[in-house]
């Protein structure tokens, strides 16, 4: 049973968020075949069923849907009271900097490009056990209010609870040679009307940059999109710097986390950083299934996230 929760349900839930076993095998530092003849086995021991979709690329079961429900909720629990390891899905990579001691608590998931309401779906499912995306993202779709009075505590939403758990700063990013880094103040949100954003569908971040640039800038701006050609050996930072050395009228924006995480060169001569008059930050929402909050692994793991984006709070002008 231990190889059960441990491997087998593990790898059928990620195989079904991505797809791709190799991208499982990544993901858990594992073999690609182990996730292979891991997948199967549990399949064929619960009688599953597992096919791969040929068209969507998916792995998906076919019977006992029931048996995988049921068996999903128990493995659920076990991770938040016992052995740790809580599946933590974000709009964008993860790269606040938890303390090592609480690193064995999670299982930072790579970002998909699914709606919201998917992804929410997870969280009911019991796929992943912790969903963090922008409330600029979320209050498009799910109307939330957090509580006035105690903002850290977890409240309905739409069958799961959520909760505020601080602040991402976001920023704005041009080559040196576009007219808005040749401004002699800071930039005003009405500067940015009628530009045109360019989204990086490379960097995890795409979909968070469409919903930032669509909610917080309406129909001012217009959106084209980059794509890396699919030969490319490129690291994304040094792919981005490459595009800005080229196209002057780039303008991009990313979560400050991620900016920091690509470790540019703080002289690096093709990017530009815009300094903001306007607050360029986006409160950010957890969302997790009711039954998860009293677990004690569970409790652990959020404080160490607000703490984490806590560090963030730094203003920038």
């Amino acid at each position: 049973m231990r190889d059960i929760f441990s491997e087998g349900l593990l790898y059928l839930d990620l195989l079904e968020l991505y797809g791709s076993t190799y991208s499982v095998a990544e993901i858990c530092g594992v073999a690609q075949s182990n996730v292979f003849r891991g997948a199967t086995a549990c399949a064929k021991l619960l009688s599953l069923d597992l096919v791969k979709d040929k068209k969507s690329g998916l792995y998906n079961i076919q019977k006992n849907h029931d048996v995988q429900r049921d068996l999903r909720r128990v493995n659920q629990r076990l991770r938040s009271r016992e052995s740790g390891q809580l599946r933590v899905l974000s709009s964008f990579p993860l790269s606040i900097r938890l303390p090592n001691k609480s690193l064995p608590l999670l299982m930072d998931l790579p970002p998909v490009d699914v709606s919201l309401q998917e992804r929410m779906n997870m969280i009911h499912s019991g796929v992943i056990d912790l969903l963090i995306v922008s409330n600029i993202e979320f209050s498009c779709s799910f109307p939330w209010s957090p509580p006035t009075s105690r903002q850290d505590l977890f409240t309905p939403c739409h069958g799961s609870v959520a909760t505020l758990i601080g602040t991402e700063p976001f920023v704005f990013l041009v080559s040196p040679h576009h007219h808005l880094a040749k401004l002699q103040r800071t930039l005003q949100l009405n500067d940015l009307f009628g530009q045109v954003f360019t989204l990086f569908t490379a960097s995890n971040c795409s979909s968070w940059q469409r919903t930032l640039v669509q909610s917080v800038l309406s129909t001012h701006c217009s959106i084209a999109v980059d794509d890396l050609p699919s030969d490319t050996h490129l690291e994304f930072s040094c792919y981005l710097d490459k595009v800005f050395e080229t196209n002057h009228a780039s303008l991009t924006v990313f979560p400050d986390s991620f900016y920091q995480s690509l470790s540019f060169d703080e002289f690096s001569p093709n990017l530009h950083r815009l300094p903001t008059e306007f607050d360029s930050r986006s409160s950010m929402v957890a969302i997790a299934s009711p039954s998860l909050v009293r677990e004690p692994l569970f409790k652990e793991l959020m404080k160490a996230l607000r703490d984490s984006y806590r560090s963030l709070e730094p203003s920038y002008t």
